[in-house]
C-alpha cells in the first residue's frame, strides 16, 4: 500500500508540475526579454532538474516525519489519542 500511495503523490505532483510548467510558459505574458529562448531554456533545464534534489530531500523527511506512525503501524498497537492525531496531522506528534 505504501508504494501505491508514494506512486500516486509522484504523479500527481508530476502533472501538477507540468500543468503549472505549460501555464508559466504559454499563458502567463512574458516581461520584455532579450533573448525569450533562452530564459525558457534555462526554466525547462531548472524544471527537469528540480525533482533530482527535491526528490532524495522530500522522501527522507517524510520517512522521518512518519516514523512513528509507521513504528505503530509494525509493532501492531492500537493508537491512543496523541497517536491517532498524529496520523491526521502527518506523522507530526506534538
Amino acid at each position: 500500500m505504501r508504494w501505491v500511495l508514494a506512486h500516486m503523490v509522484v504523479v500527481a505532483n508530476a502533472i501538477g508540475s507540468v500543468v503549472v510548467m505549460l501555464f508559466a510558459t504559454f499563458v502567463v505574458p512574458d516581461p520584455p526579454l532579450e533573448d525569450v529562448a533562452r530564459v525558457r531554456f534555462v526554466n525547462t533545464v531548472v524544471f527537469a532538474g528540480y525533482p533530482v534534489f527535491a526528490g532524495p530531500v522530500a522522501l527522507v523527511s517524510g520517512l522521518w516525519l512518519w516514523r512513528p506512525v509507521v513504528r505503530l503501524v509494525r509493532d501492531g498497537e492500537v493508537a491512543d489519542r496523541r497517536q491517532a492525531r498524529a496520523v491526521l496531522h502527518g506523522g507530526r506528534c506534538d
